[in-house]
């Protein structure tokens, strides 16, 4: 339903709905326009926690693989982040050495409320090992939770980067080796 929204989008949608939706019933006064509309948040409620319980039956089922012996298709791997000069990318906002960074910045408008007037993510592949093998993991449409968060005030602006390091990583996606047999087969590059 909601598959192509990152998950604290889809919360903020059901959490704004609910909001709306409770704000018009509580307007309105009347009993059964009012049941309908708590009718309505429970809907809302039930797709929010049917598409949760999906997502949660979906990882609880997916066993941990060895990167090593890790089969083609959708797996559950637990490894640390390689860090290594090859690897190791710079923060724009701190020029820390990291492996990923996600940052956004805000300034502070008149009225005290900030407004963001940046953001970034990088995309720059990055390798885990588990001891057994090493996997390049690709960032790109990839929901990125628990890396490093911080903070800095200094004037006017705000920033707030999210950094990962050579922390644990878990990722639960597509897994594919590249080369070997799973390679496409082209004449005109054997024959050059």
């Amino acid at each position: 339903m909601l598959r192509g929204f990152k998950s604290h989008y889809a919360g903020l949608i059901t959490s704004f709905s609910h909001l709306a939706l409770l704000a018009v019933a509580i307007q309105h006064g009347n009993q059964p326009e009012t049941a309908f509309f708590v009718g309505l948040i429970g809907l809302i409620s039930f797709f929010a926690w049917a598409s949760s319980f999906h997502r949660m039956r979906l990882i609880a089922d997916t066993p941990t693989s060895r990167i090593a012996s890790a089969a083609q298709g959708y797996v559950e791997l637990h490894g640390r982040a390689v860090l290594d000069e090859d690897n190791l990318i710079r923060s724009p906002v701190s020029g820390i050495s990291c492996v990923w960074y996600r940052y956004r910045v805000y300034l502070r408008q008149d009225n005290n409320k900030w407004q963001q007037v940046g953001h970034g993510v990088s995309d720059s592949i990055f390798q885990i090992t588990d001891g057994s093998g090493q996997c390049f993991i690709d960032p790109d449409h990839a929901e990125v939770i628990g890396a490093e968060r911080r903070t800095t005030t200094d004037g006017q602006y705000r920033r707030i980067e999210e950094l990962l390091f050579g922390h644990s990583v878990y990722a639960l996606g597509e897994f594919s080796t590249q080369g070997g047999a799973s390679s496409q087969l082209s004449l005109k590059e054997d024959v050059a």
